[in-house]
């Protein structure tokens, strides 16, 4: 018998962090900073119903800022953990917008990391 996955979806927030199991899956918030929050969110409608919707690049952004094992060293070592860990497709980084990647940098945290990340967008 094969285990039953749980679905498990990851957001920002500006609040504080927190976890809701419901019988669809997991909803996990966790906070990040107020001036980081913003950078590449858009407002969207659908439905009559409004939203945020993070850019790619931001997306990209907070899967790195929210992991702890993400390599710092060399933009090789970047790469290598987008392609393998991430699972990106490597192809879709020239099409990135640096600028928001650069927003998110000065933000304060993992700088180095997104200086490396500008490096790959940009070759």
């Amino acid at each position: 018998m094969i285990p039953e996955q749980v679905f498990l979806m990851t957001s920002a927030t500006t609040k504080r962090s927190r976890l809701f199991e419901t019988p669809i899956g997991n909803f996990s918030y966790v906070q990040v900073p107020a001036k980081y929050f913003p950078i590449g969110v858009e407002s969207r409608q659908e439905n009559g119903i409004g939203f945020l919707m993070a850019s790619r690049e931001k997306a990209l952004c907070d899967t790195i800022l929210l992991d702890n094992f993400v390599p710092h060293q060399s933009v090789k070592s970047l790469a290598v953990y987008l392609e393998e860990d991430v699972r990106l497709d490597m192809d879709i980084l020239s099409e990135l917008d640096a600028d928001i990647v650069q927003q998110c940098a000065q933000a304060g945290r993992k700088t180095q990391i997104f200086k490396n990340l500008i490096k790959l967008i940009r070759q």
